[in-house]
Formats: C-alpha cells, sequence, structure tokens
C-alpha cells in the first residue's frame, strides 16, 4: 500500500543522520528525497532508529526491531538487513550487500605475517552475510548478529584464551568494546563516539593503515626498551666505578647529560621511516 519511492524518502529521512554504513547506503539512494520533510529521530542501538516524520510514526532497523516493537514482516523477505514500518505496519524492506575495501585482503594477510595469532570478525550484521564477507577477507572465525553487550563478552573471552587484544571499529555500538580492549583502533571516517573511545584513530578510514600502526608500535616500544636498558646499565657502572673510588667528572657527566642526549637520538631515528 505504500509506493516505493514514499517508502524510500522516509527510511532515508529516518536514516539521515545515522553513521552506520547501511544507513548511509539508504540516504545515497534516495539522493535529495532524503532532503524532504522534519522528522524527531531516537536512534536505538543496534537495532536501527524511531522518527516522527510528518506526524507518522517510523521505525527503521532490523529483524531485532521489528520483533521487538511486534511489527508483523509477513509478506515482506525474513533476513533483509533494514525494515521499514510506519504507523505500527511493516511497509518495506531493504536489501543490500556489503563490499570489501580493496585493501582489507592484503591488511589480512599481512596482519597474519605480523604475527597476529589470531583474527575474528565480530559483528551485528546478518550471519549469512557476515559469513560471505568474511570468507572473502580470508577470516575464519566468526560471530554474527551481536549485541554491544556480547561484543564485549566474546572480547572478554578471546583475551582470556589467547592474551591481549586489538578491536578495530567504526560505529556507536563499538565504542564500549574499543574502551575495553587492550588496544582500540577506531577507523577516522567512523562516529565520534568510536573516536573518543579509541586508543588510536586511523586518520585515513582505511585497514591498510592498521598493519603499520602494529609494526610502528613495536619499533616504538623497542627503542624504549633500551633506552632504558642503556640508561641503567652506563648509571650502574658509574656507581659501581665510584664506590670503588674511580669516579671522574666526566663520568658523571656522561652517565647524567651524556646518556640522556645519547636516548633522545636513538629515540629520533623513529621519524626516519
Amino acid at each position: 500500500g505504500m509506493e516505493e519511492k514514499e517508502a524510500l524518502r522516509l527510511a532515508a529521512i529516518a536514516e539521515r543522520y545515522s553513521a552506520h554504513p547501511t544507513a548511509k547506503a539508504i540516504v545515497r539512494l534516495a539522493g535529495e528525497l532524503s532532503e524532504e520533510g522534519g522528522t524527531e529521530v531516537t536512534e536505538l542501538p543496534a537495532m536501527g532508529v524511531s522518527a516522527s516524520i510528518d506526524g507518522r510514526a517510523i521505525l527503521c532497523g532490523g529483524r531485532r526491531l521489528m520483533d521487538k516493537e511486534g511489527i508483523d514482516i509477513g509478506g515482506l523477505p525474513e533476513d533483509a538487513p533494514v525494515y521499514l514500518a510506519v504507523d505500527g505496519k511493516a511497509a518495506a524492506a531493504f536489501e543490500m550487500a556489503s563490499v570489501l575495501q580493496k585493501d582489507t585482503v592484503s591488511t589480512v594477510r599481512r596482519l597474519k605475517e605480523a604475527g597476529i595469532v589470531r583474527i575474528a570478525m565480530l559483528t551485528g550484521d546478518r550471519k549469512a552475510e557476515a559469513e560471505r564477507i568474511a570468507a572473502q577477507a580470508d577470516i575464519q572465525e566468526v560471530h554474527a548478529e551481536l549485541l554491544p553487550g556480547d561484543k564485549l563478552e566474546i572480547l572478554r573471552k578471546i583475551r582470556s584464551e589467547s592474551g591481549s587484544t586489538v578491536f578495530v571499529g567504526d560505529g556507536v555500538n563499538d565504542a564500549p568494546v574499543l574502551a575495553e580492549a587492550d588496544a582500540g583502533v577506531a577507523m577516522g571516517l567512523g562516529s565520534s563516539a568510536a573516536i573518543e573511545s579509541g586508543d588510536v584513530v586511523l586518520t585515513a578510514g582505511s585497514l591498510g593503515k592498521l598493519p603499520d600502526a602494529i609494526h610502528l608500535s613495536r619499533r616504538v616500544m623497542g627503542v624504549v626498551r633500551f633506552n632504558i636498558v642503556f640508561a641503567l646499565a652506563i648509571k650502574a657502572a658509574v656507581l659501581i666505578l665510584a664506590a670503588c673510588g674511580y669516579a671522574p667528572m666526566w663520568a658523571a657527566v656522561f652517565a647524567d647529560v651524556g646518556v640522556s642526549v645519547l636516548s633522545v637520538l636513538n629515540a629520533a631515528r623513529l621519524l626516519l621511516k
């Protein structure tokens, strides 16, 4: 009972402020239609959005939202990623497919070459779609259809089984997991909540920078450890010599100022690459 153009317009207006990729896809498809009409929008984490548009109550989100609100989707596909309900009745379903970024496969390969022992996908998307994308990216472990709390539980389980964790995310739902992980990496084009919760931000918005960030962090920690050991060793040697009665002024100056200068110069090597 609703034309495709009108269903698309309502969905786009409801979704136009959301940072979720599916919302952006709907708004992009609608084009100028998304600029029409006023709205009051409430984002429902991991489910979708509710809105009031032109006096009509709008729900736009996944199957979980429809079930929660008691919306009968009879006559529509049962596994669509996004549904639209108007005034308590299902009006439309939107089909879409995820596309890998060009550097995803090479990034996963480089992570494995860097010694990352376990790579897992944690997503709120449908299981079939998640498994399809994971297969393309050569990721064997997939956890799909997750709420933010589910992601936290799985992250904690992975950490207890495999040690320190790095979590990469870009959405509002990823913020708690980014904060919980040993290192949270937010995508630069993601939501502000994810960026604020992360320890590292990939400003280019590309996964390809993740192996580079890991390589750089290892180099930095290597320099830090060397500088600490070097400084303590020189100071200990000078103290031992002083205790033995050999304590010229130049040795004391070297153990203090000299060691500091050499440590700074050694750290400056990080700027060369």
